[in-house]
């Protein structure tokens, strides 16, 4: 533990025992027995009441079956939820390493993430929560509301709503030790946790939670024998059509020696020696690609984001009497990712080097070879793995303190609180190269004297540059990585404050029942801070953009906004114990926002839960939901870089272009997003099958206005379907290809997700089948089906993929958990479906090609027994345990599918 870990803890250890104690959540309660979660998805505490919004409900026990790396590692795997991002397959800045859940694929901003009920600060400059930061041991379950949620839980719950529920009345001392490895010896892992509660002066109550936990990572992807195929879509010269699938698939534009690719001279490479010799272009080659040859497979990324952190937690509660409580939440986190981006460092396209014919390490015959063909200079592409691959080092700093107090009055409940949060992110962007420093120092020249200088250095002396020799690979001195690369950063602090008051109650009775009542205010004001380092901030005249380095120009910024809101629902019963109406409750739910950036909106819930027979339960609501662009999409100065490979689909087939300048940034103009959801649904718990639960629920989301960071390859895409708008995002040359592109958030026209859940439980002791069988068996099947899912920009036409590979139609994972005295065996399938690759493609484009699903298999066999009076249970589990991996031509992630393989974890729990 580090110094100011250690004075955190001893502070907050302090300021725990002076008499702060417990709110309590207004989130729906959940027993801490494993066997009986109980879930409404409502503010309103009534109890028996199940609210109409669909609602999923894990244990933490099931979630460390399912996976034991994580609570949000196995959160993944639910199919609601298979696009959130962790570290697995995180690469560049998708997901930064954090673990950033994303309901139905709308997008992490979309999900409002609740510890306990309440809001948690977001972590560095991408506004949403990184849920590794919470108190894993001490989760007692996760609950999923799957619909529209804004106007009961608050803003941004657009596609609903994950609560991690805490146990706050855990008494005792708990911890785990565990470690992992892959099949292939890599991307090894440790975690060891730690929870104490206990009872202290007869009326408080103090929970303590410590987690240290740590991953090696993979570096990349080639470690695995699927990337090392390097499958990809490429243009088809002289083809019946104009692309194709193929593997094998290198560059063609440059490799790790220096290629001259185009000229007199093309197909020159060169030896360790410099020695200038012929280069094998392959097959299907087009001005970037080549399929087969002698060029470098074109990926280049990182397997899996190397993590560790460390989180503390600390929780006290006070009865000051009977009707009046108050409790005091600090949390510590500290994570550090650190990950590589894009390729190796590289000279391509418009940076490619330009090599003089008095250059001091050309070869005389190469020399002699220029003379003879009137060649003065000529344009050489490196991707150069001699410098060090530039790595961004991220790490997070995170505080956030809770006080509150909870009382009854009148058979009325209350509760009010204060938070403070505080995330503090660094971003290094290390052997970060300087492409005018790199070009310098190729330009390698005799002085007067007969030494190798840079020609720079001859007009300039003391100018710093260091020679270095290009043509062929060759290590470089110490001081010429100094002059090539350098370390661009930025600081990123982001604040949060909340405050609330809530209250619920039964006002009135009908013939039916009590009318419930719960309401409240809250606010919330959050703030953004960045300094970059002064080196980001300078224009260079060679890149014609700001900042020197080939990533991470980094900018200041700074903004801030506040959130105003107050709500209330309510559950009116409608009819009770009549025919055909056993219960009929109306939900409904209001809730006014005024956010300081954008201004005031109504969001509202009406919804019926019908239970005509004990058995059947029928559910249906109709929301409006809101979300209003968060702190990065606003106030994000954004960054620049050079793109090494973009994808210009404005034309079709679309072109392969390399090296364009990527400027992201905010947008302070963007409008509030509205979405329209409908959900409806049916519960069956049939009496000839106690323990069996079925449930279907449809969904049908519309989001207008919807706010997306769009990438420039899109805003091509968009621009060819009619956006005026997204054509605006790219400039062109005279020849019409993209010189520099903008990354942006925008307004789109509209955002569709609309599919059907299915859930299936069953539970047995097998001993009420037969006396002799032992025993309990629990079998749970969740599954998605998605109908249709796009995103449209305005004025562009509606392209919808789904069932594609990138959008599979079916998601499902079905797990089966055996339980006999100390000895627990169990089982999990997980699997995305099968599609074609892309089909929205012309037949004269592309020839359509069907990626096949996969099903992947977990298990896990666990033995508890008693050692010194504690309760100890050793375990080891085993991740897909065929070791599939994705499939060819998938795109590169963990998304749908698992990138590391077989993977082995090994476990101890303890408890006393």
């Amino acid at each position: 533990m580090t110094s100011k870990s250690a004075i955190f803890v001893g502070v907050s250890a302090l300021v725990l025992c002076a008499a702060n104690a417990a709110w309590a959540q207004t989130a729906p309660a959940v027993s801490a027995a494993v066997e009986e979660i109980v879930v409404t998805g409502s503010r309103v505490s009534r109890v028996g009441f199940q609210a109409p919004t669909p609602v999923t409900a894990v244990s933490a026990e099931q979630l460390r079956l399912a996976n034991p790396g994580s609570i949000s590692d196995a959160l993944r795997q639910l199919p609601s939820l298979s696009a959130s991002t962790g570290p697995r397959g995180s690469n560049g800045s998708v997901g930064a390493g954090g673990a950033f859940l994303n309901l139905r694929r709308l997008g992490a901003p979309r999900t409002l993430t609740l510890l306990d009920g309440r809001r948690f600060v977001p972590s560095g400059s991408n506004s949403t929560i990184d849920t590794a930061l919470f108190p894993q041991n001490l989760i007692s379950s996760v609950e999923v509301v799957t619909g529209g949620a804004s106007a009961a839980y608050g803003s941004d719950a657009v596609a609903g709503v994950v609560n991690f529920i805490l146990d706050k009345d855990y008494t005792g001392f708990k911890g785990e030790v565990m470690g992992g490895i892959s099949s292939r010896n890599d991307n090894g892992e440790g975690k060891i946790s730690l929870a104490y509660g206990a009872d202290f002066a007869e009326r408080g109550h103090l929970l303590l939670s410590v987690e240290a936990y740590k991953s090696a990572g993979v570096d990349d992807i080639q470690d695995r024998p699927n990337y090392r195929r390097s499958c990809e879509v490429v243009l088809n010269p002289g083809g019946t059509t104009a692309r194709t699938f193929a593997c094998d698939v290198r560059s063609s534009i440059a490799n790790f020696a220096g290629l001259i690719s185009a000229g007199p001279l093309r197909g020159t490479t060169f030896d360790t020696n410099s020695n200038a010799i012929p280069y094998n272009f392959g097959s299907l080659t087009s001005a970037t690609t080549q399929v087969g040859g002698d060029g470098p497979l074109i990926q280049f990324l990182p397997l899996q984001v190397p993590a560790q952190r460390g989180v503390f937690f600390g929780r006290s509660t006070w009865d000051f009497n009977d009707n009046l409580q108050g409790f005091f939440e600090a949390n510590y986190g500290s994570t550090e990712y650190v990950y590589q981006i894009g390729s190796y460092s590289q000279a391509i396209a418009s940076t490619a080097l330009t090599i003089f014919n008095d250059n001091a390490y050309l070869t005389p015959v190469f020399k002699a070879t220029l003379a003879s063909r009137g060649v003065a200079n000529f344009r050489l592409g490196k991707y150069d793995r001699m410098l060090p691959r530039t790595e961004i080092r991220n790490l997070n700093d995170t505080r956030r303190f809770v006080v509150g107090l909870e009382g009854d009055f009148h058979d009325w409940k209350w509760q009010a609180h204060a938070g403070l949060g505080q995330n503090r992110q660094g971003l290094d962007a290390r052997y970060n190269q300087l492409a005018e420093n790199y070009q310098r120092a190729s330009d390698a020249v005799f002085n007067a004297s007969g030494q190798i200088v840079c020609r720079s250095t001859l007009t300039a002396p003391g100018n710093g540059c260091v020679p270095i020799n290009a043509l062929g690979e060759h290590a470089y001195s110490e001081a010429a990585l100094n002059y090539i690369t350098g370390t661009s950063y930025t600081t990123v602090q982001t604040k949060q404050d909340t405050a609330a008051f809530t209250f619920d109650g039964e006002p009135l009775n009908l013939p039916a029942g009590p009318v419930s009542l719960a309401g409240g205010f809250e606010y919330r004001k959050e703030s953004i801070r960045a300094k970059a380092d002064p080196r980001s901030l300078e224009f260079n005249a060679f890149s014609n953009a700001t900042g020197p380095f080939r990533a991470g120009n980094y900018r200041d910024q700074a903004g801030s906004f506040d959130v105003y809101e107050g709500f209330a629902e309510t559950v009116v019963p409608i009819l009770k114990d009549v025919p055909l109406a056993q219960e009929l409750d109306f939900n409904g739910a209001i809730r006014r926002t005024r956010y300081s950036t954008s201004g005031s909106v109504t969001t509202w819930k009406a919804g019926l839960a019908y239970r005509p027979v004990s058995f059947l339960r029928f559910r249906a609501t109709k929301s409006r939901d809101i979300r209003a662009p968060n702190i990065t999409e606003l106030f994000n100065s954004g960054s620049s870089a050079r793109t090494q490979q973009f994808l210009d689909q404005f034309y079709n087939p679309p072109r392969n272009t390399v090296n364009i300048l990527t400027i992201t940034n905010g947008n302070p103009y963007l409008k509030p997003e509205k979405a329209d959801t409908l959900t409806m649904g049916v519960v069956v718990s049939p009496t000839f099958a106690p323990g069996l639960d079925i449930s279907v629920d449809g969904y049908d989301i519309t989001i207008d206005g919807a706010i997306a960071a769009v990438s420039a390859s899109q805003s091509t895409l968009d621009c060819r379907n009619g956006s005026t708008e997204a054509c605006a995002r790219a400039i062109r040359d005279a020849a019409g290809n993209v010189t520099t592109a903008f990354a942006v958030p925008v307004n789109q026209r509209e955002l569709r997700s609309k599919g059907i859940d299915l859930e299936i439980s069953y539970r047995k002791e097998l001993s009420e089948l037969s006396p002799s069988l032992p025993g309990r068996l629990d079998l749970r099947f969740l599954g998605n089906y998605v109908q249709k899912s796009y995103n449209v920009a305005p004025g562009a036409k509606i392209v919808d993929r789904t069932g594609d590979s990138s959008e599979p139609a079916w998601r499902w994972v079905a797990s089966a958990s055996y339980r006999n005295g100390p000895l627990t065996l169990s089982s999990q399938a997980r699997y995305s479906g099968s599609g074609p690759y892309d089909s929205t493609t012309l037949a004269s484009d592309l020839p359509q090609k069907d990626i096949d699903g996969q099903v992947i298999f977990d298990g896990r066999v666990a033995y508890a027994f008693n050692v010194l009076g504690g309760d100890y249970t050793a375990y080891l589990n085993v991740q897909n345990i065929g070791d599939k991996l994705p499939p060819a031509f998938t795109p590169f992630g963990g998304e749908n599918f698992d990138p590391i393989g077989r993977y082995f974890r090994v476990g101890l729990n303890f408890a006393y």
